[in-house]
């Protein structure tokens, strides 16, 4: 049985209101993460998912799926990003070496 002194008391406003209960909240670095690596770029994406997934495994806070998604993303676009830039430089390479 507890002893009633021993039990924290909560007062309007103190951090001992929060129930022990509630859900941690969505880390908004791991939302960054996803939404860059749908719209700006990959370079972003990788970026903040690792920073997301850092602060995750630190705070336990939620948004796991989202960061990695937004990693995983953010390399496969690196990855087709290449071979692109490696074409447009041989296409210039060549049209300018027919003048």
């Amino acid at each position: 049985m507890v002893n009633p002194v021993d039990r924290p008391t909560a007062t309007a406003g103190s951090l001992s209101d929060v129930s022990a209960d509630s859900e941690p909240q969505t880390n908004p670095i791991a939302i960054w993460a996803l939404g860059t690596s749908l719209v700006f770029g990959s370079v972003f994406a990788v970026l903040f998912g690792h920073i997301a997934l850092h602060q995750i495994h630190r705070t336990k806070q939620r948004g796991t799926w989202m960061a990695i998604v937004g990693v995983t993303l953010g390399y496969v676009e690196i990855v087709l990003l290449i071979p692109w830039v490696i074409w447009i430089i041989n296409l210039s390479t060549y049209v300018n070496s027919l003048e």
